[in-house]
C-alpha cells in the first residue's frame, strides 16, 4: 500500500476505490511462465516466484486492511483474459478470402478453460484475502468477455483489446454495465 495514496484518500474523503491490474504479472507472468515482475517485501533477501506470490498476498492484506480502516469501499476488478497473441496478429490470422472470420477469431483467441486455469491461483489469493473484509466487492469480467468456449479478442467488426491484456474502448464498454451494476447498487 502506497502511503501517499492512502493519505490522499483519507484527506479527500474518498469512499470508493477500484483496483484493476494484470494481477498475474506478479504471480505467474504469462502462459509460458516468463514475463513475470517479481515483487518482494523489504525484509526478504530472495527474489523468486514463490517470494513474489507471498509478497503479492502480503501486499493485498496490507492494502485491504488500510482501506477497511479508512472506511473505503473497494472494488477489485479481476484480470481480463490474457491473450497469447496481440489482437492484430489474431485478426490477421483470422482472414479468410479477405474477410475476417469470427470462427477464426475464436480459434486464435485464448480458450476459456486455459484462461480460468491460468488465473486460478492468482484469483484464489485475491478471493481469500477479500473474504476477510466486508468492504470489498469482486468484479469478474470473464462472463462478459468470454463465451462458453473462448475469450475472443473481438469480432469481425471490432477488437475488444488494444494488446494482449488491455481492453480497448470497445472492450471497456462491454464491461461497463458490470462495473456500474456493482458500484452503483
Amino acid at each position: 500500500m502506497n502511503n501517499k495514496v492512502i493519505s490522499y484518500i483519507r484527506k479527500n474523503n474518498i469512499k470508493n476505490v477500484i483496483l484493476s491490474s494484470r494481477w498475474s504479472y506478479y504471480t505467474e507472468g504469462n502462459y509460458s511462465g516468463s514475463d513475470i515482475q517479481y515483487i518482494y517485501s523489504t525484509d526478504k533477501k530472495d527474489i523468486n516466484k514463490e517470494e513474489s506470490i507471498n509478497s503479492f498476498r502480503l501486499g493485498l492484506q496490507k492494502t485491504f486492511k488500510e482501506y477497511y480502516k479508512s472506511n473505503v469501499n473497494v472494488y477489485i476488478f479481476l484480470q481480463v483474459p490474457l491473450q497469447e497473441k496481440n489482437p492484430d496478429q489474431i485478426l490477421y490470422k483470422s482472414l479468410l478470402n479477405n474477410k475476417i472470420s469470427n470462427s477464426e477469431i475464436e480459434k486464435n483467441s485464448i480458450s476459456l478453460e486455459k484462461h480460468k486455469k491460468f488465473q486460478e491461483k492468482t484469483n484464489s489469493i485475491i478471493l481469500e484475502e477479500a473474504r476477510l473484509f466486508n468492504n470489498i466487492t469482486i468484479i469478474d469480467p470473464t462472463p462478459i468477455i468470454c463465451n462458453k468456449n473462448t475469450c475472443p479478442i473481438g469480432n469481425e467488426n471490432e477488437s475488444y483489446y488494444f494488446d494482449d491484456d488491455h481492453l480497448s474502448i470497445t472492450g471497456s464498454h462491454k464491461v461497463q454495465n458490470l462495473i456500474e451494476k456493482n458500484i452503483l447498487n
